[in-house]
């Protein structure tokens, strides 16, 4: 008996997107306030240099505190834990203000030290030229000093600038996802790539920048790094690499099982991509916005590294942390829409 012809709904219902359609968007009215009051105690235990708990920090009112900033110039002002809090989630990052909540100094993590040079003076008499060299110290305090001697930078870190790239790409993806479906460049998959080997590498950076400041710079904290427990950092796998953390701290990270799960999906989508292996690629609008929502543990994860290994938030980890989530957007929201099962990325492995 043959089987029914198939047929399709084509007809739109009155909530069809006019216009532009943008298949992602933000869910704006969305907060983790447990997380922001978390990101807020972290805040304030870095100003005051306490170890105190939100419910104390709640209790206390507006406090003094007084210190340096980034200049090394003396500073000082008040600010209390629902000021601090309500720039948060005002914002969805750190603002710091003169006489109002202060700027966070960066931690050994943060350290970043760059040298730009946009000129060359050659030394009179000889081959030789003006050179400067890059110090390393307050960051990982890696031996070897690279320099510059005409045009061009050296810099010790690159995890802020890591921070920002996965903050930017993300908030690319959803302000022009309409791109997606442009046929005159390839800006939206640009964006996704970029995205993707972001979220990996911000984890994979901070592991290596662990491991030689254990190496290096251990002693500082009590660390003990015993090379022929740790090994080396080449041909490592990224979950070995996890294990550096309490090789060197000796501190066990909490449970980490969401976050690790995030990223050995995040890095698979990374590595077929890259690879291009197999030589196919198909992803829907759902299939996007898991992968940027969870963009969110791999922050979470980042977060967990840090206040492991004696380093603590940073400002850019803090925008990655309250960024809103991400929904897809049908393109007819009035239109019956099953669950996606087989379609989209799943389909591009044997079932």
């Amino acid at each position: 008996m043959d089987e029914p012809e198939k047929t399709f709904d084509t007809s739109s219902t009155d909530m069809l997107v006019k216009g532009i359609y943008s298949p992602l968007a933000f869910e704006e009215g969305f907060y983790r306030k447990d997380l922001i009051k978390l990101v807020t105690k972290k805040i304030l235990n870095r100003i005051s240099g306490l170890d105190d708990s939100i419910s104390k920090w709640n209790k206390r009112g507006r406090f003094n505190y007084s210190g340096k900033n980034l200049q090394g110039q003396e500073i000082s002002g008040k600010t209390s834990f629902s000021e601090v809090e309500n720039i948060l989630k005002k914002n969805r990052q750190y603002l710091h203000s003169e006489g109002g909540p202060p700027e966070l100094l960066p931690t050994w993590m943060d350290s970043s030290l760059a040298v730009k040079l946009n000129f060359y003076f050659p030394e009179n008499g000889s081959e030789k030229s003006l050179t400067i060299e890059l110090n390393t110290k307050g960051s990982h305090n890696y031996p070897i000093l690279p320099n510059i001697d005409r045009e061009g930078i050296a810099l010790s870190s690159t995890l802020s600038t890591l921070e920002q790239m996965l903050y930017s790409s993300r908030t690319d993806l959803v302000l022009h996802a309409a791109h997606m479906f442009s046929n005159e460049n390839d800006y939206w998959l640009e964006k996704l790539i970029t995205f993707l080997n972001t979220a990996v590498s911000l984890i994979e950076n901070m592991l290596i920048m662990l491991y030689y400041k254990g190496k290096h710079d251990g002693q500082l904290f009590g660390w003990k790094f015993d090379e022929e427990v740790v090994g080396g950092t080449i041909y490592v796998r990224l979950v070995d690499k996890i294990k550096w953390i309490y090789q060197i701290t000796g501190k066990h990270l909490p449970d980490i099982t969401s976050e690790m799960n995030a990223l050995t999906e995040l890095k698979a989508v990374r590595n077929h991509l890259n690879h291009f292996d197999p030589p196919t690629f198909a992803c829907t609008i759902e299939d996007v916005a898991n992968w940027i929502n969870k963009g969110f543990l791999i922050s979470n994860l980042a977060l967990k590294i840090r206040e492991t290994t004696m380093s603590s938030i940073s400002p850019n980890l803090i925008k990655l942390l309250l960024a809103p989530p991400v929904k897809y957007v049908p393109h007819d929201p009035g239109k019956v829409r099953y669950k996606q099962v087989d379609s989209g990325y799943r389909s591009c492995f044997k079932k």
